[in-house]
């Protein structure tokens, strides 16, 4: 999930930018993963939103306000990390950011979830993990033509930066 990259990376306390569903189908779940890895989890850093296409005009401007609001915090308050779990969300957290001034990779450290390859904007210093499309279709073709069942194709994913 990249816990383990946050952690590697020194981060503790890590903000997440998310999709509608996290809240109620997923929190318990990272705040244990959080918990088992030392990772601070708050409430009040998690912030969902809709990737409905009626609410894309409106989401960089509520993922915008939510990361202002956060990095009002105190110093020994504010995130040390962000997680974007869904790459439609990256590009406005990204931009929101640079426009407070934090220098990705360095004051914070940023993970965002993508496929790879896709037509894509460059993040600098921006770890995005995911999987390899073009090889989970190849993979998932050939277990069927072997006769084999994609419900026990076990797929890994993966880290890259853009420097």
């Amino acid at each position: 999930m990249g816990v383990s990259k946050f952690k590697e990376l020194g981060r503790k306390r890590i903000a997440i930018v998310t999709v509608d569903l996290f809240i109620s189908e997923r929190e318990q779940l990272v705040k244990d993963i959080f918990v088992q890895n030392g990772l601070e989890y708050y409430e009040e850093y998690v912030q969902s939103f809709s990737i409905n296409k009626t609410f894309s005009a409106d989401k960089s401007l509520w993922i915008d306000r939510f990361l202002r609001l956060i990095f009002l915090l105190p110093d020994n308050k504010k995130p040390d990390g962000i997680f974007v779990t869904d790459d439609n969300f990256l590009d406005a957290a990204y931009r929101t950011l640079q426009e407070l001034g934090l220098k990705i990779g360095y004051d914070i450290d940023v993970i965002g979830h993508a496929n790879f390859p896709v037509v894509r904007k460059t993040f600098p210093n921006v770890y995005q993990l995911g999987y390899h499309v073009p090889e989970m279709v190849k993979s998932a073709c050939e277990l069927l033509l072997s006769g084999g069942n994609v419900d026990n194709m076990m797929v890994m994913p993966e880290f890259r930066q853009d420097k």
